[in-house]
């Protein structure tokens, strides 16, 4: 058939010498058939415009992997930082919440970024922080603003409780770390509502 397209073969030879099949040999015995291209093209995928994909006023937790650590080292902003393990119980709603809270918090970028790193899939230097290798918790941190010159790197951990933490527990650790005026109960509403 290619052949024909090609004008190297005559019309009147059968398809089948061309490598069709009789399935084909009944279209070409009256010629090439319908071209492909005459046939009408396929609709047009519409993409929604950005604006649309992520609605105004919603904000996430910064994702940090291993290749953007150089973040959790030396913040331009201090982090309040969520590490956790990847098969905690109830991650999708873990994930969520920290989504939520970012959003609440949003109005405080300016002073401080809520940050997460999942640690199963992503390195974590074992003298950074004091974390089980394969633990499967949630943590909170307090990274503030590294000094250029110092070598030692500063971190506050919440301790109680030590894993899976409450938001409302998260909030006042933010609070007396941070030394932000915050006020909580606002701001636990406000997150319950999200």
């Amino acid at each position: 058939m290619l052949l024909r397209i090609l004008g190297m073969m005559p019309l009147d030879v059968p398809c089948v010498l061309a490598g069709g099949g009789s399935h084909v040999r009944e279209r070409c015995s009256f010629g090439l058939g319908p071209s492909v291209f005459s046939l009408p093209a396929p609709p047009r995928r519409r993409f929604p415009s950005s604006a649309s994909v992520l609605p105004l006023g919603i904000v996430s937790a910064r994702r940090l992997v291993w290749k953007t650590y150089s973040e959790v080292k030396n913040p331009d902003k201090p982090l309040l930082l969520e590490m956790y393990g990847k098969y905690r119980s109830e991650s999708e709603k873990k994930a969520k919440e920290a989504e939520n809270l970012a959003t609440v918090l949003e109005p405080h970028s300016d002073a401080f970024v809520v940050a997460s790193y999942e640690t199963s899939e992503n390195y974590l230097p074992p003298g950074d922080f004091k974390r089980e290798k394969y633990a499967s918790v949630t943590e909170w941190y307090w990274v503030p603003r590294q000094d250029v010159g110092s070598g030692k790197f500063v971190v506050k951990k919440l301790k109680k409780p030590k894993a899976d933490a409450p938001i409302k527990t998260v909030l006042e650790f933010l609070k007396k770390q941070s030394g932000a005026d915050l006020d909580i109960s606002s701001l636990t509403a406000k997150f319950e509502e999200s």
